[in-house]
């Protein structure tokens, strides 16, 4: 069974220090806002999601990386099906980096940045079948939704 989960890379699951957040968030530039949120909080906040766009990057190539390449009996359906996921996380990783910017924070959204942001491993470049897309992405999937969950909890404690 392959995994995506790489224990070298840094998540909010790791339980990261407030010391080391603290640290990512002073380095993000900020612009002038209206925002109500003390700024400390609006840095903290902002690198939580900076974290979960910098894996959404990740996880909209895996899906196109899929799309291109499954191969097999049910290549049609899932071949639409990594399109339309490819979509969706368009557009959630949209939505965590304009939450970002409203912070009055600046958003690291190259495909750079992401890959050392990410606590995601490189898709397995030798994937191929059917089941072998389908199982990375849902692993993947997987850690993403637990990472989520997690900042829920983080957000709540920071403010």
């Amino acid at each position: 069974m392959r995994t995506t989960m790489n224990s070298t890379k840094n998540s909010t699951m790791d339980s990261v220090p407030d010391s080391a957040m603290n640290s990512t968030a002073k380095t993000m530039r900020t612009t002038t806002t209206l925002n109500t949120l003390a700024e400390n909080v609006r840095r903290k906040s902002a690198a939580i999601l900076q974290e979960r766009v910098s894996d959404g990057i990740h996880l909209i190539q895996f899906a196109k990386h899929a799309h291109w390449n499954v191969r097999g009996p049910n290549f049609r359906e899932l071949h639409e099906l990594f399109d339309d996921l490819y979509e969706s996380l368009s557009k959630v990783t949209d939505e965590y980096a304009e939450r970002i910017a409203q912070l009055g924070i600046g958003v690291e959204g190259t495909c750079r940045s992401a890959e050392e942001r990410t606590f995601l491993a490189d898709y397995p470049p030798d994937s191929g079948d059917e089941s072998e897309h389908l199982e990375v992405l849902s692993a993947a999937l997987s850690r993403f939704a637990g990472a989520v969950r997690h900042d829920i909890g983080t957000a709540d404690r920071i403010g």
